[in-house]
């Protein structure tokens, strides 16, 4: 698995889809979370070549810290706090199969948790990243990392619909109350663009 052309179709599918995510967070913030993720990815973009000899674990740590400095919101922050934490955590690891990636999963999503404090049903990107690594996880125990990336991708898809039926517990779309239900939350929908580009590519391992 080649972890920049990762980043590089994440990069391509997020500037796809800035303009939508910007309509999400016109309703629930200052409309502007589409623009702030191209940028920061566009930043990762930018750094590639410059990592294209390394490992994939040093890729994910420098990408992790390229989001956490690039100043695009509380989405973008936590992304690359999680993305540092997994590759700390992948440092321990010497084989990468779907019981041990999702370990790694696991250690950085009980990190981020204690990070952001925001549990499932705050209408926020965890409602997306807790199932997407809990549904992973459980299929892992299976060994087809397959079948696993296809159950984190199902989970996603379900997480980020589910926010637009909430109001939010946390962030600028506290604000908004009820005003926000049927509008989905864009760090989520973000991170679902994010997690279904990833599994995509996971669906053709093997």
């Amino acid at each position: 698995m080649d972890f920049c052309e990762i980043l590089e179709k994440i990069a391509h599918h997020i500037e796809k889809n800035a303009e939508y995510l910007d309509e999400l967070d016109a309703v629930m913030g200052d409309g502007e979370h589409g623009f702030n993720m191209k940028k920061c990815f566009n930043t990762v973009k930018l750094m590639l070549p410059e990592w294209r000899e390394m490992s994939n674990v040093e890729i994910l740590e420098n990408a992790g810290m390229t989001l956490l400095t690039a100043g695009g919101g509380t989405a973008s922050t936590l992304l690359g706090f999680f993305m540092r934490k997994a590759a700390g955590a992948a440092k321990k690891e010497t084989v990468y199969d779907a019981k041990s990636i999702a370990g790694i999963l696991n250690r950085a999503l009980e990190s981020t948790l204690e990070r952001s404090q925001a549990k499932v049903g705050d209408k926020t990107l965890m409602d997306v990243l807790i199932p997407a690594v809990r549904e992973f996880s459980e299929e892992a125990e299976n060994g087809d990392i397959r079948a696993a990336a296809k159950a984190a991708a199902r989970a996603s898809a379900e997480g980020v619909k589910a926010t637009g039926q909430m109001t939010a517990k946390r962030g600028r779309g506290f604000y908004v109350a009820e005003r926000g239900l049927g509008t989905a939350d864009p760090g989520a929908a973000s991170l679902d663009i994010i997690i279904q580009t990833i599994c995509g590519e996971l669906f053709k391992e093997g």
